[in-house]
């Protein structure tokens, strides 16, 4: 099994091409070059340049060799406004946060990622500003994250939940912290979700952000690309895509193995940490340097 990867995102391509080690699939991690594709068995497009440049280069080869939304679908779901106008005309209104006049909203940008800028106000009513959009607010100690794949032919090659810990309080939904647990989607969530990406013709990756409320899903939005706790689940993730691809190379794999809980980001403790490697870092890069040129070390003997 070949496998091609770009090279924009070498930490989480290095990540998959490690843990397919064991499966035996090679993987290069280079540009979309012409040879390259003709030599992958399969391309899998990391981030939403990845599947638009595809999709305009290599239109012939999707559902043959990568998975993908088409360009206008993967925009749609960039798009928060209109990712709702389009499922609510198609019936999925029980199913979305609509917001009410004189309740509590969220107001956030219509295009963007982690809820950045989200802010929480009574909401008026009316369209307002257009590059703005209005969703209710939902008091909800978990939040949800629903991975899936859909292959070439339109059904679910491979689903999985993740649940994290939503702070009291906080209008930035998508902001998470900690560890999330890693369990099968609930049937109910899987056939809603489904019947939403057949709606929309989807293909490839996408993850549902959403709530539960009143045992009833709300989707906050449709990303229409891997989702970010997906990526840190390399091994299930790069398997799966392989084996939805091409069945006929990787027939003989074994189960995936999902681990019990994945961490989205490690918080004030994670960022301290990585500030410590970081400067730790920059002490050894002054002291290599120092060692090379012959200069002293600030403090150090002149």
């Amino acid at each position: 099994m070949k496998l091609l990867l770009a090279a924009t995102k070498r930490s989480r391509a290095g990540a998959i091409c490690r843990a397919l080690a064991p499966l035996g699939v090679d993987v290069r991690v280079a540009g979309f070059g012409s040879d390259l594709v003709d030599w992958a068995d399969a391309i899998l497009p990391l981030d939403g340049r990845d599947i638009c440049y595809l999709q305009a280069v290599y239109p012939q080869l999707a559902g043959r060799k990568f998975l993908a939304p088409a360009a206008a679908t993967f925009g749609l779901c960039e798009d928060k406004q209109a990712f709702s106008e389009r499922l609510l005309v198609a019936g999925f209104g029980d199913w979305l946060p609509l917001p009410r006049p004189g309740a509590t909203a969220v107001r956030k940008p219509r295009v963007g990622t982690g809820g950045a800028r989200a802010t929480g106000a009574i909401y008026a009513g009316g369209a307002g500003d257009p590059a703005w959009t209005w969703q209710r607010w939902i008091s909800a100690e978990v939040e949800h994250a629903a991975h899936l794949l859909v292959g070439p032919d339109g059904s679910v090659a491979m689903s999985r939940m993740v649940s994290y810990p939503h702070r009291p309080g906080t209008m930035r939904r998508g902001l998470r912290d900690g560890a999330g647990q890693v369990t099968p989607l609930p049937g109910e969530h899987l056939a809603l979700f489904t019947a939403m990406l057949t709606e929309l013709g989807f293909r490839g990756f996408c993850c549902f952000d959403y709530f539960v409320e009143d045992g009833r899903p709300q989707v906050l939005e449709l990303n229409g690309r891997i989702g970010g706790s997906l990526m840190r689940m390399p091994g299930p993730l790069g398997q799966a895509y392989c084996q939805a691809v091409r069945p006929d190379l990787t027939a003989h794999w074994p189960a995936i193995v999902w681990p019990d809980s994945v961490r989205q980001s490690d918080g004030a403790r994670g960022l301290a940490e990585r500030l410590q490697r970081a400067v730790a870092g920059l002490a050894r890069g002054q002291a290599a340097g120092a060692l090379a040129t012959g200069r002293a070390l600030p403090g150090g003997p002149g």
